[in-house]
């Protein structure tokens, strides 16, 4: 597995263990269905054990997403996002509606819940920046792939010299070169 960034890694694989444990929870218990988080994922559901399953299976998906970076990934990495979208949409909700989900109204309303539930809320954006920087960051380990990539393309653009050793290329040819294998 190539790695990308032990940041996004980790904001990956910490998602994915946040899924299996409250999946487990899901399915051992129904003590914890008023928190705020498995009480806005078990509102989006229709059934309890559906819900743990897709839990369990976008963990997975996301684990095997983090060992690639193209189409697959989006797709592997797409389930875990939603999931962490869900439940900061309901830890929204409950703060703008001053309760948590089994009705308690904190002393302080929304602005308590909001408070105690803006890790959640932060989580779900960290986890976005990190899926877009998996996507479609530069990986570190691919900068002596990206030279050879930028001298093959500068020596096409020779192609018809002999001495390759010393390449004459025009500036703002060079510029478009490695704009083109950085984009």
């Amino acid at each position: 597995m190539k790695r990308r960034g032990p940041t996004a890694a980790l904001v990956i694989y910490s998602a994915a263990a946040l899924h299996t444990i409250e999946a487990g929870i899901i399915l051992a218990t129904t003590i914890a269905d008023s928190s705020i988080g498995l009480a806005s994922l078990l509102t989006a559901a229709s059934d309890r054990q559906l819900l743990a399953l897709t839990m369990l299976g976008s963990s997975g998906a996301a684990v095997c997403g983090a060992a690639r970076r193209n189409l697959i990934a989006i797709f592997a990495l797409l389930p875990q996002q939603m999931l962490l979208f869900i439940t900061a949409a309901g830890a929204l909700y409950f703060a703008v509606s001053g309760h948590y989900a089994d009705g308690y109204v904190p002393l302080g309303g929304g602005v308590f819940i909001l408070a105690d539930q803006l890790p959640r809320l932060l989580f779900c954006l960290v986890h976005s920046v990190a899926f877009y920087q998996w996507i479609y960051a530069p990986d570190p380990l691919d900068g002596p792939g990206m030279a050879d990539r930028v001298i093959a393309d500068a020596v096409y653009l020779t192609a018809d010299r002999q001495d390759t050793d010393h390449l004459l290329i025009a500036t703002e040819d060079l510029r478009e070169i490695v704009r083109h294998n950085l984009a």
